[in-house]
């Protein structure tokens, strides 16, 4: 112990020993990982060159598919086209439905008011009994009559 200290040094310091080899070692083979791991980063990002048939191969699979895609893909515009015609007139249907059940509704109370008035020669309860002025027509029941026609030979309009 006497020879580590000097006259000057505090007795209850504790000793330090360092093993100057086994850091030489160390630092060496940290150099030596450093100067091959450039290397390999170096390797691994470049991919190997395609051999030159399988670049032929890919390039004719390529026009192959061009020149079959197209053939098969042709009737597809009409195809839309026609499912787009078809989406419409279901669209349309549930309102020609109830155009169609209006229609027959006003027909059928029209029927039944005309079979009460010619059965009891009676106007029908609840309608207006006033006459047309001097020299006026009474049109109402024309136009009417005339409105249900056009529906029942257009029922879609």
């Amino acid at each position: 112990r006497s020879t580590f200290f000097t006259p000057k040094s505090p007795p209850n310091k504790p000793i330090i020993v360092l093993d100057e080899s086994k850091e030489e070692e160390e630092v060496a083979r940290d150099k030596d990982t450093e100067a091959t791991s450039h290397d390999v980063l170096k390797d691994t990002l470049v991919p190997p060159p395609p051999s030159l048939k399988s670049a032929k191969i890919q390039e004719l699979m390529a026009q192959n598919i061009h020149w079959e895609l197209p053939a098969e893909f042709l009737n597809l515009p009409s195809q839309v086209s026609l499912v787009q015609k078809k989406l419409k007139i279901l669209d349309s249907l549930p309102s020609i439905l109830h155009k169609v059940t209006d229609t027959l509704n006003r027909f059928a109370t029209m029927v039944e008011n005309a079979s009460r008035a010619t059965s009891i020669n009676v106007p029908s309860a609840g309608k207006a009994t006033a006459s047309p002025a001097d020299g006026e027509k009474n049109t109402k029941d024309a136009d009417t009559n005339l409105f249900l026609l056009n529906q029942l030979e257009n029922p879609f309009l």
